[in-house]
């Protein structure tokens, strides 16, 4: 812990980093908390230079968290500073979640204990929940790849029943990952505040000031059409993302010891192969 000028302390930053291995990959979490005080700071300083430091908190996030949020234990944070293991930073906000039907929380030995809300944040499709007694941050999935074999046959004769599915459908949501078409003028404007359009900006100011008119107007044409090409790319990309992962069929499930057909979205429990696909 170290202390404020207030006499207040708060978490030693370095202590409360923890890391979490998810499959082969490891991330390195840094929790923050809101703080009113230095929230508004933030916006003050927003409006103080015109959005010019809100844009340089968009190139480095981590200035933006530094001034807006305060350090804190992962049992209070509001938000969390993921680091992959490219040193790549995103803040993810965390959450709390809770549904009447509740949720379905896996045990290591293949056993499930039942909620009624879960502590989380996302990243990169992953949700990770916060567990008291472990005092550590998981994914279902992970745990899941710890049960024993001979618990997951257990309800291979009569599937999930309706109840488990549904809590089991909160837990790990549906069987697809959604893309999301950003706005044109969303790619548009991220692309322009990047810090070389900031500085075509700036140097096409200049050179209006100093008469240098047709030099400046062929400067903006330029990076228009490379905007208009990135962005272009960008958008291109997106599509073939979503048309290749965005694709569904019907199969057949077993719950409450019943065959049902449906969508592979919500095709969680005991499924029927088709005999041709798996000889």
């Amino acid at each position: 812990m170290t202390s404020t000028g207030t006499g207040k302390k708060q978490p030693d930053k370095d202590l409360n980093r923890k890391a979490i291995s998810t499959g082969d990959s490891v991330i390195y979490l840094q929790p923050y908390e809101y703080n009113l005080v230095r929230e508004i700071l933030f916006w003050t300083l927003c409006i103080c230079t015109v959005g010019i430091f809100a844009i340089v908190c968009s190139w480095n996030p981590k200035i933006m968290i530094y001034v807006r949020y305060s350090p804190s234990t992962h049992v209070s944070a509001t938000q969390m500073l993921v680091t992959d293991a490219h040193d790549i930073d995103t803040l993810r906000p965390v959450r709390i979640q809770e549904d009447q039907s509740k949720y379905d929380i896996p045990n290591a030995d293949g056993t499930y204990r039942v909620m009624s809300t879960l502590r989380l944040f996302t990243f990169r499709k992953l949700k990770y929940v916060w567990l008291e007694e472990r005092n550590d941050w998981v994914t279902p999935s992970d745990i899941d790849s710890q049960i024993p074999v001979h618990r997951l046959l257990d309800n291979v004769d009569t599937g999930l029943n309706v109840e488990t599915h549904k809590r089991r459908m909160n837990t790990y949501g549906e069987n697809h990952i959604l893309v999301k078409l950003k706005p044109i003028l969303t790619l548009v404007f991220k692309e322009a505040i990047s810090p070389f359009y900031i500085f075509q900006i700036c140097s096409v100011t200049l050179w209006f000031v100093d008469q240098y008119m047709y030099y400046a107007i062929v400067i903006i044409i330029i990076s228009l059409i490379s905007i208009s090409v990135d962005v272009y790319g960008m958008r291109t990309e997106e599509k073939k993302l979503k048309k290749m992962i965005d694709k569904t069929s019907q199969l057949n499930v077993m719950r409450d010891g019943k065959v049902f057909e449906v969508n592979s979205i919500d095709g969680g429990g005991t499924q029927e192969v088709d005999p041709q696909i798996s000889s």
